[in-house]
This record gives structure tokens, C-alpha cells and sequence, in this order.
């Protein structure tokens, strides 16, 4: 009995090789196939025997006693065959593959509309010089020049001297760089305070309270404690002995913005400490303990055991901040109107996008000049937080 022969009694003829024109050749060649000689000798085909022992579903057909095997032929290139065979060679599952298209479709024509649209039409429109009827000539790159030579968005001179007004870009930097580490800081502290203390889901909930009320209550929270007849910090002023230093705060020049960047604190404070105290419920306390027994103090703990733990959340805290600071409007509209402040003391990039395109004389391009600006600024650090694992 040859290999063939003894595949077909198993019923595992459906795995041989040959096609039929293997078959039909080796016919032409012998006059008659091995199978037709078992046949032949034998009354059944052990082909035959093997299908009714096994009962298989073999694709075979027998005439006559051979084997015929069908030929499904090449795939038909109607009804999706090709995209079919594409997907196959590329390892890719084509139902789900066009189900996940499927899925995907609205949320990308809507993210496309909504986000890539309007950030393209302000890149070409950045050189265009035009107002809010009309649009103008070409004007190259004199909207970005006019820009930055414009005081309100970099006062150089009052840089140099560090001396408010400063301009929109730097006053926002200045935010950043006083607002970010504080916020930060005070989150992670809070967290760790809270993290054994008894009713902490209340002061947690106390804290986390500014940064779920709106920014433009924050800033008119900020008019009224800083307000000089009855704020609350003018109060608290006089009650210990420093009337001197009574004033309205929100209104003076060099105090004004540190004034608001307290606002700002309380806000992301509460974000921070949500994030920092997530983490910290995630620390095995066996490692903990384990360093308790071995000596080390709270602060090797927090070094060794904790840091490891909540690095990670900081590099979010800190871009998230970053992010949430370069988009201030609420908390400077609220306090100083469109013109952030007296002489535009505290003053942010947001503030001056506002006044370029909805206060004349209205200048779309300036505007979206701004506007790119901050998202020069805020795109990396937002992929940066995409691509975090």
C-alpha cells in the first residue's frame, strides 16, 4: 500500500497534495489510477472503506470507484476577495478590520472637521491680512513680525528690567514657572497628609472642590477676598498688625499677577491631589512595612518606596499643569476684563488672542498668530503625555 492509499483508508486524504490535474495525469500515464486497481481487486476502494469507517467529511468525490478531488480555484475577485487576500498576506483580520473602519470612521471625520480643519484654516490664515468681513492680500509672515514686536504680547524693554507689564508670553511663562512647582508640591503634600488621616475622603473632597468650580467663579472669588474694604486677605491683614500693606491687590502693578497665580494654585492643587493620592493607593504596603522593619525613616520611605511609585503621575502633573496654565482666560477676564488688568499688568496669551479677534480693530491674522503660538507651545507636551506608557 502506497502513502496515498493509506491516507485515504485514515480519512486523511483531504491533506494530499496533488491537485486533479496531478490525478488526471497520472491517469493519462497508466491507463488506470492505483485507485481503480484497488477496485478492481478488491471490490471496494480502501478510499471507500476508510469514508464509512471514519465518516469523515471528506471533499472527495468517487466515480466509478476513484478519487476526483474539486479544485475551489483561484479566489474570486468580487465580493472583497482581493481586500481578502490582502488582509490575509498582511496578517490582518478583515472582518475586524472593517469593523474597527467602521468605528473609527465618525470619530476621525469629526476629529478631522473640529480640530484639523480650524487648525489649518489659522495657518493660512496667519498671512492673510484681514478683519471680520473681509479678507485681505497676502501679507507673508508681517502678521507673526507685528506680532512679536507688539508690546502687549513681549514689552521688551520691561522685560529687561523685569518690570510689569512684561507682555502677554512672558507674564503666561511667569505663570507657569510659579504656578506649575506650587501646585505640584502642595498636591503631592496634601496626599500624602491625607493618606492615613481619618475622614480623609472629606478634606479630600474639600480640597479637590477648586478644581471642579468653574475658573470664571474663581476669579470673581479672587476680586472679593482681595477686594480693599472687605476682603477677606485685607481683613486678615489688619487683624495682625499690617494694616500698612492693606491694598487692593488685584489692581497693583507688581503684586497683581501673583495675586491671581494664588487662584490658579487652588485650582490645580485639588487635580494634583487626586492624581498623587491614586498613586499612593497603589503602593504595596508590604513594601511599606517591609522598610519600616529594616529601619528606614519617612523620609528614605518616601525616597526609596514611594518616589519610585509616583514619579511616573508627576511628569502628567506637571504638563498637565503646564497645559492648563498656557490656556488661562477665565480667572484674568474675570478679575481685569479684556485687558488683563491695569495696563495690561497680568495679562496671558489667551486674553490677547480675545482682543485681537473680537475688540477693533479686529485683526484675525495677529490673532491666530497667538493662537499657533500656544499651540506651538502646548502640542509637544501634549503628544509627550499620547505616547507615555
Amino acid at each position: 500500500m502506497d502513502l496515498r492509499s493509506h491516507l485515504d483508508a485514515v480519512g486523511l486524504d483531504r491533506l494530499w497534495p496533488l491537485s486533479t490535474s496531478g490525478d488526471g495525469d497520472a491517469t493519462a500515464g497508466n491507463g488506470t489510477s492505483e485507485d481503480e486497481d484497488a477496485t478492481a481487486g478488491n471490490g471496494t476502494s480502501e478510499d471507500e472503506n476508510g469514508a464509512a469507517a471514519n465518516e469523515t467529511n471528506d471533499p472527495a468525490q468517487t466515480d466509478g470507484g476513484s478519487t476526483v478531488h474539486s479544485d475551489p480555484g483561484p479566489p474570486s475577485a468580487s465580493g472583497g476577495g482581493f481586500s481578502r487576500r490582502v488582509s490575509r498576506r498582511l496578517g490582518i483580520d478583515h472582518e475586524k478590520a472593517t469593523a474597527l473602519a467602521i468605528f473609527l470612521l465618525p470619530g476621525m471625520t469629526l476629529f478631522a472637521i473640529f480640530s484639523i480643519g480650524p487648525i489649518a484654516y489659522s495657518a493660512v490664515g496667519s498671512f492673510f491680512s484681514w478683519d471680520a468681513f473681509t479678507i485681505g492680500e497676502f501679507v507673508a509672515f508681517e502678521n507673526w513680525i507685528a506680532t512679536f514686536r507688539d508690546p502687549l504680547i513681549i514689552n521688551w524693554e520691561n522685560l529687561r528690567e523685569f518690570r510689569f507689564p512684561m507682555g502677554a508670553l512672558p507674564q503666561n511663562l511667569l505663570w507657569v514657572v510659579i504656578h506649575v512647582p506650587l501646585s505640584t508640591l502642595l498636591g503631592l503634600g496634601l496626599a500624602l497628609l491625607f493618606a492615613d488621616l481619618r475622614g480623609r475622603r472629606i478634606l479630600r473632597s474639600m480640597v479637590f472642590l477648586g478644581f471642579t468650580t468653574p475658573t470664571i467663579i474663581i476669579g470673581l472669588i479672587m476680586l472679593f477676598i482681595y477686594d480693599p474694604q472687605a476682603g477677606i486677605f485685607n481683613e486678615l491683614l489688619r487683624v495682625i498688625g499690617l494694616e500698612a500693606q492693606v491694598r487692593n491687590w488685584t489692581q497693583s502693578p507688581q503684586v497683581a499677577i501673583y495675586a491671581l497665580i494664588v487662584g490658579g494654585v487652588w485650582v490645580q492643587t485639588g487635580f494634583s491631589m487626586l492624581l498623587y493620592s491614586s498613586a499612593l493607593a497603589a503602593v504595596d504596603p508590604s513594601l511599606i512595612e517591609s522598610a519600616k522593619i529594616d529601619g528606614a525613616g519617612r523620609i528614605r520611605r518616601f525616597r526609596d518606596v514611594i518616589w519610585p511609585q509616583v514619579r511616573p503621575v508627576t511628569a502628567v502633573v506637571v504638563i498637565m499643569g503646564i497645559i492648563w496654565v498656557l490656556r488661562m482666560f477665565d480667572i484674568v477676564y474675570a478679575a481685569g476684563g479684556s485687558a488683563g488688568g491695569p495696563n495690561h499688568v497680568y495679562s496671558v496669551l489667551g486674553i490677547e488672542v480675545y482682543r485681537a479677534a473680537f475688540e477693533p480693530p479686529i485683526q484675525y491674522g495677529n490673532a491666530m498668530v497667538v493662537a499657533l503660538v500656544e499651540l506651538l507651545i502646548v502640542a509637544p507636551l501634549a503628544l509627550y503625555i499620547a505616547r507615555m506608557r
